[in-house]
């Protein structure tokens, strides 16, 4: 069963800021994972990127069940934004599915509710080991990512022990 990546507006924003929006692709293409937002996203990333523009890499509306809906806004404040709500629920409820984000509070809660996740690069680095990218290209990534997202700051650091 292919792994599901229920996209975090941070991952999705970073890799449209750097114009590295062709790394989504190669995820897509390779198999590593299909990838899929909810709208909560979608609209978290508006002034980034279009839906066309998303779809068309083949990023896809991750479906919202009215349960889910009545779900997540029944949540509790300890949740930040409806778009973590939205992945927290989708991630538990399908079993193939991984939150993919640098949220630190939502891979916390991913944690507490037994959800999958992994962070931006933990993804990224699949790439590499499967020849589709290389070392080089994956910590250039990082050195863009770590300029231009604050929140980021020593990613260069972590992705090169990762490497290691």
């Amino acid at each position: 069963m292919e792994t599901l990546l229920l996209g975090d507006a941070n991952v999705i924003i970073d890799l449209v800021q750097c114009q590295a929006t062709s790394f989504l692709l190669d995820i897509i293409r390779s198999g590593i994972a299909s990838i899929q937002v909810p709208q909560a996203v979608m609209d978290e990333v508006k002034e980034e990127i279009s839906e066309a523009e998303l779809f068309q890499i083949g990023i896809k509306l991750a479906p919202v069940t009215f349960d889910q809906m009545v779900e997540i806004q029944q949540m509790d404040a300890l949740h930040n934004s409806e778009a973590d709500k939205t992945l927290l629920v989708i991630g538990r409820d399908l079993p193939n599915a991984c939150v993919w984000s640098n949220d630190g509070g939502l891979l916390k809660q991913c944690k507490k509710y037994g959800v999958k996740a992994k962070r931006e690069f933990g993804v990224l680095l699949e790439l590499v080991r499967l020849g589709i990218r290389t070392v080089d290209e994956i910590i250039g990534l990082a050195r863009a990512i770590e300029e231009i997202n604050p929140r980021m700051r020593g990613i260069v650091a972590q992705v090169k022990a990762q490497i290691g």
